[in-house]
């Protein structure tokens, strides 16, 4: 019984090894096998992709705002490539990656020119907050540091300003001299002088901010 069992035991480390051979060869075979490079893209294909999208109506171009695959992009897709298989015999893989790649340039387009408005933007709001502070700085009194006390802004509103701006400016003054009595920094004292300022009313604001004369 013994000498059975052992010739089961030893039949199966053979199997194991030919199955173990048989794995190692397949596997030699997959890598000597020629890798599939996929075909590139010809000129002429590319061109005519471009073409044909040059000439569809402006509700059947890409969207770069949309994905390839996306719905709209799919529809226009089938247009460009059953144009092209109409004329020319190329296969439909190839004119799917060629598709593929003019979308890319069209969502690259896309971006670029969101990118660009969001920075003319930035920059046309940065331009008119610096225009609203140099014409509100205009808006304001006088300062003029007192020679005896350092601590002293003598303060001389100008006499054109009109009287309404004047009270709003007044009471934000208010407000400001009320933080100023609990903080510990050292602030200055404003002291109206009584006297108009002689500067002259700028140019280019608004009509509610001056008084009718």
């Amino acid at each position: 019984m013994a000498k059975l069992v052992y010739k089961v035991d030893n039949l199966n480390d053979k199997m194991d090894k030919i199955a173990e051979d048989v794995d190692h060869l397949k596997a030699e075979a997959t890598a000597a096998m020629p890798q599939h490079t996929p075909l590139r893209i010809p000129k002429a294909l590319s061109r005519e992709v471009k073409r044909i999208h040059a000439g569809l109506g402006s509700d059947h171009k890409y969207k770069g705002n949309e994905r390839f695959a996306s719905e709209y992009n799919s529809e226009v897709t089938k247009l460009i490539s059953q144009a092209i298989m109409d004329g020319d015999d190329f296969d439909a893989s190839l004119i799917r990656r060629a598709c593929n790649r003019y979308y890319e340039n069209v969502k690259r387009e896309f971006k670029l020119l969101v990118e660009n408005k969001t920075a003319e933007d930035r920059r046309a709001k940065a331009l008119n907050n610096r225009r609203h502070r140099d014409v509100m700085a205009c808006l304001m009194s006088d300062e003029e540091s007192d020679e005896d006390d350092r601590l002293t802004w003598k303060v001389s509103q100008p006499a054109w300003r009109a009287s309404r701006l004047t009270d709003i400016l007044q009471k934000c003054q208010h407000k400001i001299n009320e933080q100023h009595r609990s903080s510990v920094r050292i602030v200055h004292r404003r002291v109206a002088t009584g006297m108009a300022s002689l500067r002259e009313p700028p140019r280019g604001v608004k009509t509610d901010y001056i008084k009718n004369n």
